[in-house]
């Protein structure tokens, strides 16, 4: 476990929180009050507890600068063995790396008998509680943070340290856009292919016992559930569990009871991930990574990585240039209804009005062909994907999109798919006050419908489908959704 931050506002220390107060005698098995010394630093606010230890705000005198310290509270090494070199193993395999994706180590050490661990203190929040509170992250915004797991992931595979625990609660968005890689107390390192074994390799961190059994149970890779040596291969499968339940809301495999759980990743495929928002390429790549067999999926974080590269390319990709006059076939549509991404799924009205407003706006575009509403809605719910939804329409592009309601805030993701690639080639998200949408519903609509009559010199360009914004939302108004 990394260090994480308290739910709710933070607040400022008040004035003597960082008394220094001696550690010697102190129940160790209880919360370290305020004010507690470990070593050099002075301990503060508690952020946050796991099976791993406690992790406390706290600060360096010497440097003057807050840190977190990870204490392994309770710890008997003669009484508890295992958690004890669990707590060694993330302390070595942490401490090795250094990368702008990995949580930096800055000390460690023993005070009166517990073993600390100091790190950078992070601001923000984990992917964890990101997800409780949204639910699901678009499309590009999830490639993009897993695009920042892989690369940390590669310079711990590049030490041969394998994290086996990768999963949202040990992921840390920043408020800087930065991913970090939290808690490598179940990493090991690998021998390298045909390594001596006389100790001379790098292996101060052995493989787990044959057939036993350790990670989070929903992200495990088959041959991880199995008790069988595991090599990078199993945090591939993990990170392709992270990246489904960043789009989908839920991870692939996890079911009622444990026991249903094991056999779904043994034995069952993964369902499709999201609705139709999200991209075939994106489906493809997340159903690779969680393949039973791992010789199927890819094979090494660099694989992945290139993957993801690739589909963010896709996924920004600009609009084809304006198709010329002449006998080219017009360009086609079709405005499929929203999906309906709430947490209460009671926006169904919504999602079908604001669709039928940009079907209105675009049938006012010369040289846009357009597909009916009765022939694009009766996909509502089909699960299809996009393109196979373009190709029965006869339709070149389809657009689609998600509506999401927390609060007072709704928030509107579109996106135009290519039906014959079967990539994005434009999308956009909307932040507004759910207070204010009966008043800019009509602004909206006409503002498309004039952007789109401004594009009748293009007749044939899949650009009319992109209805311009009117305001970019500010991050204040973003966070508030």
């Amino acid at each position: 476990m990394g260090p994480a931050r308290r739910r709710g506002k933070e607040r400022a220390a008040p004035a003597g929180r960082f008394a220094p107060r001696s550690l010697r005698g102190y129940n160790r098995a209880m919360p370290l009050a305020a004010g507690t010394t470990l070593g050099p630093y002075v301990i503060g606010d508690l952020l946050g507890a796991g099976g791993m230890g406690e992790v406390y705000r706290a600060r360096d005198p010497r440097l003057d600068r807050e840190v977190a310290v990870k204490v392994l509270a309770g710890l008997d090494a003669a009484r508890d063995p295992d958690r004890a070199q669990r707590f060694e193993r993330e302390i070595r395999a942490t401490a090795a790396l250094s990368h702008p994706n990995v949580v930096t180590v800055h000390d460690v050490g023993t005070h009166d008998g517990a073993p600390f661990l100091v790190t950078e203190l992070l601001q923000g929040g984990t992917l964890r509680e990101r997800l409780r509170a949204e639910r699901t992250i678009p499309a590009a915004d999830s490639v993009e943070l897993a695009r920042q797991l892989v690369a940390g992931v590669i310079a711990a595979h590049a030490l041969r340290i394998v994290h086996r625990d990768l999963k949202p609660e040990n992921l840390f968005p920043c408020r800087d856009g930065t991913l970090k890689i939290l808690d490598f107390g179940l990493a090991k390192l690998r021998r390298p292919p045909f390594a001596p074994t006389d100790g001379s390799a790098a292996t101060t961190l052995a493989d787990s016992a044959p057939g036993r059994v350790s990670g989070t149970l929903a992200s495990m890779a088959p041959e991880q559930l199995r008790g069988e040596p595991v090599d990078a291969r199993a945090d591939i499968f993990a990170i392709g569990c992270v990246l489904y339940e960043t789009v989908h809301g839920a991870p692939p495999f996890l079911r009622d009871s444990a026991a249903e759980t094991v056999a779904a990743i043994l034995d069952r495929a993964a369902p499709r991930a999201g609705g139709p928002q999200v991209p075939a390429a994106l489906q493809r790549l997340v159903l690779r990574c969680v393949e039973k067999d791992a010789g199927e999926r890819f094979q090494s974080a660099d694989e992945l990585r290139a993957a993801l590269d690739t589909l963010r390319s896709e996924l920004r990709a600009p609009l084809p240039a304006p198709a010329q006059s002449g006998g080219d076939a017009p360009v086609s549509i079709a405005v499929l209804p929203f999906v309906d991404m709430s947490p209460t799924r009671d926006q169904d009205y919504l999602c079908e009005g604001i669709a039928e407003e940009v079907l209105n706006a675009l049938g006012h575009v010369d040289g846009l062909r357009v597909a009916a509403r009765g022939s694009s809605f009766q996909f509502r719910g089909s699960g299809a994907d996009v393109p196979a939804i373009g190709t029965r329409l006869g339709v070149a592009h389809v657009l689609e999109g998600s509506v999401r309601k927390i609060g007072d805030r709704l928030r509107v993701n579109v996106q135009l798919v290519d039906v014959a690639g079967g990539y994005q080639r434009w999308s956009e998200r909307y932040d507004r006050s759910s207070r204010t949408c009966s008043r800019s519903r009509v602004t909206s609509r006409n503002g498309w419908r004039r952007h789109c009559a401004a594009c009748s010199a293009h007749r044939r360009s899949a650009r009319c489908a992109a209805p311009r914004r009117r305001s970019r939302p500010t991050s204040a108004s973003c966070a508030g959704g």
